[in-house]
């Protein structure tokens, strides 16, 4: 599935974590706040994200850029360590970027009660 509030899975198969991050406007420091963010994201080895089976050709490290045009971007982890790591590192940058982090629901309260994130809103897919 594509869509980060309808994954789906069972329990003793929950690695599947979502980032979603989005700015509005265009606020030059918005627009880079917004790169910087995925700069972090992408080197925590997500195994997909916004744009990689479009652009095939290009290196990581390039699509920061698109996401800075987009003002939208998604990446998705297979290991909880990793999204972990990236979350630790965006919420010590202090970017000010909405993030929507999808995942198995134990586990996405617990590793935001361990970095001190509040969880604004959670929803269910039924």
């Amino acid at each position: 599935m594509t869509h980060t509030l309808h994954r789906e899975g069972i329990k003793k198969d929950t690695n599947d974590y979502v980032i979603l991050a989005m700015v509005e406007g265009t606020d030059p420091q918005k627009l880079e706040n917004i790169a910087e963010l995925f700069r972090i994201v992408l080197k925590h080895n997500p195994i997909n994200y916004t744009g990689k089976a479009l652009f095939p050709e290009l290196d990581k490290s390039q699509f920061p850029q698109i996401y800075k045009r987009t003002k939208i971007g998604m990446a998705v982890f297979d290991r909880r360590e990793a999204i972990l790591a990236a979350l630790k590192e965006i919420k010590n940058r202090e970017l000010g970027v909405s993030v929507v982090i999808s995942g198995f629901f134990p586990h996405v309260e617990e590793d935001c009660r361990k970095l001190g994130l509040p969880m604004h809103t959670v929803n269910y897919s039924l």
